[in-house]
């Protein structure tokens, strides 16, 4: 229970962060980088969706997770 808590919550922090690597590198019209960080994005949610899937409590420290990893990705000015 606490490895499936400790999964939810921080690859969806990691997903957050992905994202913003993601965004930047799209911006900047870099597809090769903004094409691996799309496939990174599509890995994380799937084992984040796993996670919850099998345990609809895991929605809790997932919803966590992204509230974290949003917070400290723009706290670090990703």
């Amino acid at each position: 229970m606490i490895a499936s808590i400790l999964i939810s919550f921080f690859a969806m922090a990691a997903l957050d962060f992905v994202f913003a690597f993601y965004t930047r590198h799209v911006m900047k019209t870099n597809a090769a980088k903004a094409g691996m960080y799309a496939s990174l994005i599509v890995i994380t949610n799937a084992l984040v969706t796993l996670n919850y899937v099998a345990d609809p409590w895991m929605i809790v420290p997932t919803v966590v997770g992204a509230f974290a990893g949003t917070w400290l990705a723009v706290r670090l000015h990703l």
